[in-house]
């Protein structure tokens, strides 16, 4: 392992930059998705109290787009990613922006100066600012309230989504999207019947689950919006 001198404890290096300007979100304003998300080993969401630290961010376009947000920041994660939320949208740029704002306006986000509501347990965690500014510390029942109201002044806004025409994981020149069917014992599983190709992995159709059941969006004749199995806000 290599050693350095050590720095003093709160060193500065003599950046002239604001610490507290955040730069613009990313505007995508078009349809996809809000998504929230967590790791298992996330020493916040671990710690078995009621606060979970999550990233809150936009995936542009359906479900395949989702996919490859969702696949590209498991990469940089050593435990399990969990998927807490997802939210479908007709203007996602909007929609991060205006749940970005809130959050650091009520004092949940993870930088300084919007980081009032935050537990001094956790701060120290982000003493340097050397992570991602998306990042949020809340209760789940805080999470969801924000979410529900995020919700309604999207779907006020901009209107409810319709049911994606393409872009489901899955689905090629040769291949219908994925459905889930009930097996014989009354549990739900991916109808492989006639499809061409490799198979599908299995993390791949339980994220494919998460996004339908939260964002009660699928194709015809999957059962993830059947009221059994969607989620309710």
């Amino acid at each position: 392992m290599p050693t350095r001198t050590a720095l003093p404890q709160g060193h500065k290096f003599g950046s002239v930059a604001d610490p507290s300007h955040l730069q613009p979100g990313n505007l995508k304003f078009a349809p996809g998705s809000i998504y929230v998300w967590t790791s298992k080993d996330n020493a916040v969401t671990n710690d078995k109290s009621q606060y979970v630290a999550v990233k809150i961010g936009l995936a542009a376009g359906g479900e395949s787009a989702a996919w490859e947000i969702m696949q590209g920041s498991r990469t940089k994660l050593a435990g399990d990613q969990m998927i807490i939320d997802m939210l479908a949208v007709n203007n996602c740029g909007w929609s991060e922006e205006y749940i970005h704002t809130l959050l650091r306006e009520h004092g949940h986000s993870t930088l300084h100066g919007h980081d009032h509501k935050v537990p001094e347990r956790y701060k120290h965690f982000y003493s340097e600012q050397a992570g991602g500014n998306e990042w949020f510390v809340m209760t789940r029942t805080m999470l969801d309230k924000f979410m529900a109201r995020l919700a309604l002044k999207s779907y006020e806004k901009h209107g409810k989504p319709d049911a994606w025409t393409k872009g489901w994981v899955g689905e090629t020149a040769k291949n219908s999207p994925v459905k889930f069917r009930l097996n014989a014992v009354g549990q739900p599983t991916a109808d492989m019947t006639g499809r061409r190709g490799g198979p599908i992995k299995e993390q791949k159709l339980k994220f494919i689950w998460d996004y339908r059941t939260l964002t009660g969006i699928a194709p015809v004749g999957c059962i993830t919006t059947d009221s059994q199995w969607v989620a309710t806000r």
